[in-house]
């Protein structure tokens, strides 16, 4: 090897280096779902791209490990108090995803978590339906103990860059939801 082609693989390898240093190869670490689930607060969902009847809607977490959760989903449907109770599934080589089943093993959905604040006081999640065909929506959800002040300005932003319409279905009001026994639309709750 001659001295210009030692010099000239320096130069070009230098050049990688350096731009390297200005703009990181290395991809961004993917949000985990089951650590925003990782709590003992209602999560609400504060917006939705729906649309939907419901208002009201809040996730209690029952029982969580590595590769599942049991939740209570309760929320107005109309002027309907329901709840159902669901179990969402974890996989470790995806884990910004959980697959959704009703007790019984229907699937109904999947929730991919695509932002969530440093704290975990709020998240960004995208819903897949299968019904017909495949239908995404976008939910902002809150922790309880921050929904009071709403959501972080980074969660707002965060959910705007997917979607800028929202329906707004959590209100102050909503928080009594929690107070009552709701109607149950499954007929053999595990839980």
């Amino acid at each position: 090897m001659t001295l210009d082609s030692v010099v000239t693989a320096i130069l070009f390898f230098s050049r990688f280096i350096a731009s390297d240093a200005k703009f990181p190869t290395i991809g961004k670490q993917a949000y985990n779902i089951r650590k925003f689930l990782s709590t003992d607060e209602p999560i609400w969902t504060v917006y939705t791209t729906g649309p939907t009847r419901r208002t009201c809607e809040v996730d209690l977490i029952r029982d969580l490990t590595k590769v599942s959760v049991y939740f209570t989903r309760i929320f107005f449907d109309g002027t309907t108090r329901s709840s159902k109770k669901e179990l969402g599934t974890f996989n470790s080589r995806r884990v910004k995803h959980m697959d959704i089943y009703v007790p019984g093993g229907i699937y109904t959905a999947s929730e991919d978590i695509l932002y969530m604040s440093e704290n975990r006081a709020c998240a960004v999640i995208m819903v897949t339906t299968k019904l017909q065909s495949k239908l995404h929506t976008f939910d902002l959800r809150v922790r309880n103990s921050s929904v009071k002040h709403g959501p972080g300005h980074d969660c707002v932003e965060k959910y705007r860059e997917h979607e800028q319409r929202e329906q707004v279905i959590y209100k102050r009001k909503c928080q009594h939801i929690l107070d009552k026994p709701a109607k149950s639309l499954v007929h053999n709750p595990i839980l």
